[in-house]
C-alpha cells in the first residue's frame, strides 16, 4: 500500500518510513492501516522539528506502532529494503542532495515497495503562476507581523521556487532507479504528488 495518498499498497504489518514531516491526519491514518503488527517510524535530520512531530501526534495519544528516529535522509541508518512505503510531505524540496536522497530511498525499500512525494511545484497555468508569485511575495511580510520573524518564510518562498518542476523531478527520480514514475498535479500544479516503485529485479 502507498505511503500516503492511494494508499492501498499499505496493508497489515507494512513497515512505513516517513521523512521529515507529513499531516498529522495521514500519519494516522498510515498508522491505523499497519495496525499493531506494523511499524511508522517518523524521521528527521532535525531533532526539534522531530520532537514537534512527537507533541502534534501525542495530543491525541500517540499510536504504539508509531516510533520517531533522528536521521539523515542522504544517510539512512537503515538495512536494504527495510520498508514497504515511504513518505515524504513537504520537504524533500529542502534536501542538499535530492539525487542522493532518492538512491537511499531506493536503498531501503523492499523491492516492489512505494516512494511517495508530496510537494510544492509549478502552477501548471500562467494567471495561477502570477496568484501564486503574488501571494508568495507576501509571506515573508505576514510573518514579521504574525511572530515577529519574516525570514522563515522568505526562505519557504526561495526553496520552493528552487524545486525542480514536475517534469524534471520526475526525470530525476527514473534516473535514481525507480520505475512507473508519475505524477499527479494538485491544486493546479501549487503541488504536486509523485509516486515511483523500487524495481522488483
Amino acid at each position: 500500500m502507498v505511503c500516503g495518498p492511494g494508499e492501498q499498497r499499505i496493508k497489515p504489518g507494512s513497515r512505513c518510513l516517513i521523512l521529515r514531516r507529513a499531516l498529522a491526519t495521514l500519519s494516522r491514518l498510515i498508522s491505523r492501516r499497519v495496525g499493531p503488527q506494523g511499524i511508522v517510524i517518523h524521521s528527521d535530520i532535525n531533532e526539534q522539528m522531530l520532537q514537534a512531530a512527537r507533541v502534534r501526534l501525542s495530543k491525541a495519544d500517540l499510536p504504539d506502532n508509531m516510533t520517531f528516529l533522528q536521521a539523515d535522509a542522504e544517510n539512512l541508518q537503515f538495512e536494504d529494503n527495510s520498508f514497504d512505503a515511504v513518505t515524504i510531505g513537504y520537504g524533500i524540496r529542502n534536501f542538499t542532495k535530492k539525487d542522493q536522497a532518492l538512491r537511499e530511498i531506493l536503498r531501503v525499500l523492499k523491492p516492489g515497495g512505494q516512494l511517495t512525494i508530496i510537494e510544492f511545484s509549478r502552477p501548471t497555468s500562467r494567471p495561477l503562476q502570477m496568484m501564486a508569485d503574488a501571494y508568495s511575495r507576501l509571506w515573508p511580510t505576514f510573518g514579521q507581523i504574525l511572530v515577529g520573524n519574516g525570514k522563515p518564510y522568505r526562505y519557504l518562498v526561495e526553496s520552493i521556487k528552487m524545486h525542480p518542476d514536475q517534469e524534471t523531478f520526475k526525470s530525476m527520480m527514473q534516473e535514481a532507479g525507480y520505475a512507473h514514475v508519475t505524477y499527479e498535479n494538485l491544486m493546479g500544479g501549487i503541488a504536486a504528488l509523485h509516486i515511483g516503485l523500487k524495481p522488483l529485479v
